[in-house]
Parts: structure tokens; C-alpha cells; sequence
């Protein structure tokens, strides 16, 4: 029963992109898949991809779809077999955050260490009916 709570309760803050972000670490921080899994958008993920790797101007649903589910199949299987990045130790801050596109951020977070070292990762939401999840664009 807590862990539905704690899903619930992660999902419905996704009201921005950082919130999105913080709902993410604190998944792989309780080590929570179905949390981690709503706090990503697989479909935005797959529409990219199949439109920026494969040039599809206009994928069909049911090819995002496939797709979608084969990417978050591979989230799961990554977070199985290597473990879940641990936020709990870290203080991070989004520095910087630019508008790619109405649907699309990139933010700079920041994180420091216990020893005060620190690291700088770019990160990406979109925008949803649902609200702003993390996703990983195509290189």
C-alpha cells in the first residue's frame, strides 16, 4: 500500500520540468521502476527517434507505440541489470534552462558530492496531456 501512495504522490508532480526531474532521482533514490517509468515519456522518446533517426516525417500510432514499449522495455532491463543511479547523497540544482520548443526544455542541473566534487548533466523534458516528464533525445 505505501509504495502506491508513493507512486501516486511522485506522479502528480509533474507540474514542471524540474519537478519532473526531482520525481525521477526520487525513483531511482527508493529504487521505485514504476515510479522512474512515470516520471520518463517513452512515447515522446519513440516519436523523436523514429523522426530523427529514421526520418519518418509522421510515424503511425501503432509504430510508436511498438516502439515506446521496446524503449522502456530497455529502461527496465538497464535499471534491473546495472542498478539505479542513487540520488540520496547528492544535492542538486537545475542552473540553466532554455526552451528548445513549446513541448521540448534542455536543463543544466548541477550536482555536488559529499567530498564537494561536482557534475553538470544536460537533461531533457516534454510536455504532455499529462504533464512534463524526462526523456533521453536521440543523438
Amino acid at each position: 500500500m505505501f509504495a502506491a501512495f508513493a507512486l501516486k504522490t511522485m506522479a502528480e508532480d509533474l507540474s514542471t520540468p524540474e519537478t519532473a526531474l526531482r520525481s525521477l532521482e526520487a525513483a531511482y533514490s527508493q529504487k521505485n521502476i514504476e515510479a522512474a517509468v512515470a516520471a520518463r515519456d517513452f512515447k515522446f522518446e519513440a516519436r523523436e527517434l523514429l523522426v530523427n533517426l529514421k526520418g519518418i516525417k509522421d510515424p503511425e500510432q501503432n509504430l510508436v507505440d511498438e516502439t515506446s514499449h521496446v524503449l522502456e522495455l530497455s529502461f527496465r532491463k538497464q535499471m534491473r541489470d546495472s542498478g539505479f543511479p542513487n540520488f540520496s547523497y547528492l544535492s542538486c540544482v537545475v542552473v540553466a534552462k532554455k526552451v528548445l520548443r513549446e513541448d521540448l526544455v534542455e536543463l543544466i542541473e548541477e550536482c555536488v558530492f559529499p567530498d564537494g566534487g561536482k557534475s553538470r548533466d544536460t537533461v531533457h523534458a516534454a510536455k504532455s496531456p499529462a504533464g512534463w516528464r524526462i526523456v533521453i533525445l536521440p543523438q
